[in-house]
């Protein structure tokens, strides 16, 4: 006997029989049979189809095993609304927090079992990765670690975002083959363990070398299967897209010290390509930032202006809530931008509204992808590029303390640090009092910070800045003896 009410609860969702069986992880015969009353599906599946319609078994028309007790003539609805879901979570991360303490890989390892063991797909992937970002932010926090991404960071938190990031590769074979590999999990088990491994990633590139290697090789093993599922999938193609979106601004970033800014620039073209496929205003708002920073890289002004001028367009005719704190990374990408072209009016006005937009900002806005350096970075990049860097000395100097390099307030990540310390240096030599035995410990610095990163970039902003030492003190010793520690890694 045909199951109708199957049927016509899949054509209600304006479903094929394809997109069907890829939601429910089957082929779409096995639907077709499920609809005619052929074959029973099992209870897995059973859950599964109950989740992709929003209906209960009983309403489907399918048999329920070990059926729930309940009021009579009432079904129990299966899925929890949002809101309570997101309730639990928090519930249940603090309950982990008491019981498992500072064991973080266990609690990840929690995380991830408690999300997929109630399949938790109707929420965000997003809500996931600020989940798994709480949980490595509380741990540091636990563990007193100012600075958890330098050197000398403890191995148990390495080690546990290191085996996230991997456990996508590892399960499911992704590789140069990943396009023709069937996945054992379903498209939404596979979209979880990668929106994960993704976040994963964030924290590992923002610490040293080995870390960055790690993460940029790890989202290029998930980008090719993101990619087909952005192609195939009608049904995931949006939380595909987001993702591949997060992996190529990710591999933008690290290709910059890896790859040089035109590949890294490359990678950002992408990146916005696919975060205009999954809708995700937030996520192009900050891609149109890092467009923005790495044309400066390049030196592209016209580029730099273009990112700006099209990122203010998006604030002015955004149709939806923009968060305070993509809304502040934002207004830099725009106040560098105009400083960077020699707009001074533009630019400071820009900065002035970027302060109060991250003032505004709260906890829950903080999306894994973003890595906001805080304003007073950006602001005094701005006073750089405008020239004025006296301005911009002092502003970085309520950064970073020039006489240890210890940070006064936090940045997003070691490549942030070594970026202030050397457009410190830059800074302080151009600007009218030039003090030599407060530059060379501070250039020193920057050069081994870019060092340990082993960062193009950065080595050829330490070398940009020694130039200018080499010019300004011609005849002295000291200066000539910082030459011994330029060698590459």
């Amino acid at each position: 006997m045909q199951r109708t009410a199957l049927r016509e609860a899949r054509e209600l969702k304006g479903w094929t029989l394809e997109e069907a069986a890829e939601y429910i992880g089957v082929d779409k015969n096995t639907v077709w049979r499920w609809e005619q009353g052929i074959s029973t599906p099992y209870t897995y599946h059973t859950e599964r189809i109950c989740r992709a319609y929003g209906l209960t078994a009983a309403q489907l028309g399918l048999p329920q095993r070990n059926p729930r007790k309940g009021p009579p003539g009432r079904a129990k609805p299966l899925l929890k609304p949002v809101e309570d879901e997101q309730q639990e979570l928090e519930a249940a991360r603090r309950r982990l927090v008491c019981m498992i303490g500072d064991d973080l890989p266990l609690r990840l390892s929690c995380l991830m079992d408690d999300w997929l063991m109630h399949a938790r797909f109707t929420s965000s992937l997003s809500k996931l990765q600020r989940q798994v970002s709480r949980e490595v932010e509380s741990y540091d926090t636990m563990k007193q670690q100012d600075h958890p991404n330098h050197a000398g960071i403890d191995e148990g938190r390495r080690t546990a975002l290191r085996t996230l990031a991997l456990i996508p590769l590892q399960a499911l074979g992704l590789g140069i083959v990943a396009s023709r590999v069937k996945l054992a999990w379903s498209p939404q088990e596979f979209l979880t363990h990668c929106a994960a491994g993704v976040t994963a990633c964030y924290h590992l590139a923002k610490g040293q070398h080995e870390d960055i290697a790690i993460a940029f090789d790890a989202i290029t093993g998930y980008l090719p299967t993101l990619q087909t599922m952005v192609k195939e999938s009608s049904i995931h193609r949006k939380e595909a897209a987001q993702l591949a979106a997060q992996c190529l601004l990710l591999k933008a970033r690290l290709a910059l010290h890896r790859e040089g800014p035109q590949r890294a620039g490359n990678y950002a073209q992408q990146a916005l390509t696919y975060a205009e496929e999954s809708g995700e205003l937030a996520l192009q708002l900050v891609i149109f930032h890092d467009l923005e920073w790495l044309s400066v890289c390049s030196k592209q002004g016209k580029q730099a202006l273009n990112a700006a001028l099209r990122t203010q367009h998006l604030l002015d005719h955004a149709t939806e809530p923009i968060p305070s704190l993509i809304k502040s990374k934002a207004l830099a990408a725009i106040a560098e931008g105009q400083a960077y072209n020699h707009y001074q009016q533009d630019a400071l006005a820009a900065s002035a509204q970027m302060y109060d937009a991250f003032a505004s900002a709260s906890d829950d806005e903080r999306f894994v992808y973003v890595e906001h350096d805080g304003p007073t970075f950006y602001d005094a990049k701005t006073y750089y590029y405008l020239g004025q860097y006296s301005d911009a000395y002092n502003v970085f100097e309520k950064i970073l303390d020039p006489q240890t390099q210890a940070l006064k307030v936090p940045v997003a990540s070691e490549r942030s640090r070594i970026s202030v310390i050397n457009h410190m240096v830059l800074a302080a030599l151009k600007r009218p009092n030039k003090d030599k035995e407060l530059i060379v410990p501070l250039w020193m610095a920057g050069m081994q910070g870019a060092k340990n990163l082993r960062s193009e970039h950065r080595y050829e902003e330490a070398l940009a800045a020694y130039g200018i030492m080499e010019a300004l003190w011609s005849d002295d010793a000291q200066i000539r003896d910082l030459r011994d520690l330029m060698g590459r890694w």
